[in-house]
């Protein structure tokens, strides 16, 4: 069958509106559709085992260990299905500077070659020797015999960590991919001391003054990052040396469900040639940002230069200011609080959030979840490991570390109301800007956090047990989250 290589991202998009499930937009864009799965499948992911990595990978629901002979017979059924049909190679680079690795691609879908055009950079035509780093093949139209392999589903996401490769069947989600690619690095660079990080950055106009924003999907990573008045570094996956941070991608991979230019022109603004969407309703042409009715994580991805202010380099100065995000749906924690080294080490190992719905299979409403690093999902080493090599370089380079809840208040979810946008930034941006600190600090009982016992007009949120009509419940609730994440880092 024929085999394009490094074709350009129009021809992709010409092949696409020919043979696949796509639409084309009145914004001149393709709106690409992954199936039935619209989201990650983390019960399909799994680890081929050896003697190196049987006690260096932290095994369980997200760490699936696989016999290295199980995976040669899905690897051979993989590579076998795909000689038989037309398919696509794109071979490109992740990472910046001195820290960038080579990437081939092999997939049977002309709309994920795109998604690889976006978000990777591309290999220069003159560049006559091309190795791969990393190989990732994948067979998003294969349905397994997920019985007579004895796997969880008839889709799989299988990384040999020794062999640098992924190899991905039945699943069209295109997030597979990229997230497959960050675990082998979240493997091998700790090793050098580099730190690997799911989280977002911004910077000020010199590329200095570096903020990061760890936080699982939906959590607003994204949001946060995009900054009238700051340079977009990226969106999701950077590592930190002790010169700087790297963003690892090309491209941001945006959830989009309610988006609105007035509320996020930036990412509004970057979906325009070059770009595409996922998942999203058209309708006439019109892509209907509000609906949820494929599903609600819905997708935009675009490269950074559709970002009007991002840094070209897609590198920055150290960080000054981290922010752990919180979605939290129980609407205990408050807006911001700032974080001691104690606190940073168990609120980065806890990880807590709410997972939103839309972000994994299954989740229709939002779920109270722990993910170590704020992505164990990606993170296939021991959670310590990172959290070492964070605090060594929140210590050296002193770094404020921050907790943010982007989620409720008043209330739980179906009670409470979200926390206001508007809020989060001016938080955010008075804990970079400085001025943040310049006003009292209390501590609150139940979580014993430092939070602003006042800031301009959101005052009265930011003690979250004074937004709570009954404040006995918020006491019950307070008390039973804070139980359930000692409960939870008890194995820490």
């Amino acid at each position: 069958m024929k085999e394009n290589i490094n074709l350009s991202f129009e021809q992709l998009e010409k092949i696409a509106l020919q043979t696949e499930n796509v639409k084309k937009t009145n914004l001149d864009i393709l709106t690409a559709y992954t199936g039935n799965r619209t989201s990650r499948s983390p019960n399909d992911r799994y680890i081929v085992q050896n003697i190196l990595n049987k006690k260096s990978i932290n095994w369980g629901e997200y760490n699936q260990p696989i016999s290295k002979d199980k995976a040669q017979e899905v690897k051979g059924i993989i590579v076998k299905y795909l000689m038989g049909v037309e398919h696509y190679i794109f071979e490109g680079f992740i990472g910046a500077e001195k820290v960038t690795k080579s990437v081939r691609v092999c997939t049977d879908k002309a709309t994920q070659a795109m998604f690889c055009d976006i978000m990777l950079e591309k290999k220069n035509k003159n560049l006559q020797k091309f190795t791969p780093y990393i190989n990732v093949v994948c067979a998003s139209t294969l349905k397994l015999n997920y019985k007579a392999l004895d796997i969880n589903s008839e889709a799989i996401i299988l990384i040999d960590l020794k062999a640098r490769s992924v190899y991905i069947a039945g699943t069209g989600y295109t997030c597979e991919i990229k997230k497959s690619i960050f675990a082998i690095l979240n493997y091998y660079l700790p090793k050098n001391e580099i730190l690997t990080m799911h989280c977002s950055a911004n910077c000020d106009n010199n590329g200095k003054n570096t903020a990061l924003f760890f936080g699982l999907s939906g959590t607003g990573k994204t949001t946060l990052s995009t900054s009238d008045s700051r340079r977009l570094v990226g969106d999701d996956e950077h590592i930190m040396t002790d010169k700087n941070v790297i963003n690892i991608e090309n491209g941001c991979y945006a959830k989009c469900i309610g988006l609105k230019p007035e509320k996020e022109p930036q990412i509004y603004n970057a979906i325009k040639k070059g770009a595409m969407l996922e998942n999203v309703p058209i309708v006439d042409g019109v892509p209907k940002f509000l609906s949820a009715e494929i599903t609600e994580n819905t997708r935009a991805i675009y490269p950074l230069k559709n970002v009007q202010r991002s840094m070209p380099n897609k590198t920055s100065g150290l960080p000054t200011d981290i922010f752990f995000l919180s979605a939290d749906a129980e609407g205990v924690f408050p807006p911001i609080s700032k974080l001691d080294k104690e606190q940073i080490e168990f609120y980065f190992l806890s990880g807590y959030t709410s997972k939103l719905a839309g972000t994994e299979n299954n989740i229709v409403t939002p779920q109270a979840v722990f993910s170590a690093c704020f992505g164990e999902p990606f993170m296939p080493l021991k959670p310590k490991i990172y959290v070492k090599i964070l605090l060594q370089k929140i210590k050296k380079h002193n770094i404020n570390v921050y907790l943010v809840n982007t989620g409720w208040y008043g209330g739980p979810f179906g009670i409470g109301q979200r926390i206001p946008l508007a809020c989060t930034r001016s938080l955010v941006d008075g804990a970079i800007n400085g001025d943040i600190d310049k006003v009292e600090y209390i501590k609150e009982p139940y979580f014993n956090l430092s939070i602003p016992k006042s800031y301009k007009e959101w005052t009265s949120l930011l003690n979250p047990i004074d937004t709570w009509k009954n404040r006995q419940e918020y006491i019950k609730s307070a008390q039973r989250i804070m139980q359930s994440i000692k409960d939870n880092y008890k194995k820490y």
